[in-house]
């Protein structure tokens, strides 16, 4: 998969990582200080919407696994 990184100031807040076949980003990494990956949002349906995010310990292990809520359509 392509690999794009954000950078706020020098410092990595983000990665996301893109399917090749639909240029959609199937999850995207956020970081504290460049070194402590926070949580991941993806897509677990392959419908190329992300609807899940992973909050990870400090150690690196999923602590939670929650849907992501979408707002409704007006």
């Amino acid at each position: 998969p392509e690999i794009r990184r954000s950078f706020k100031n020098g410092i990595l807040e983000s990665v996301q990582y893109i399917k090749p076949t639909s240029g959609l980003p199937f999850r995207v990494e956020y970081f504290k200080f460049a070194t402590s990956l926070l949580f991941a949002d993806i897509y677990s349906d392959d419908d190329g919407t992300l609807d899940t995010r992973l909050t990870y310990s400090p150690l690196g292990d999923v602590v939670t696994r929650q849907a992501i809520v979408s707002p409704a359509a007006p």
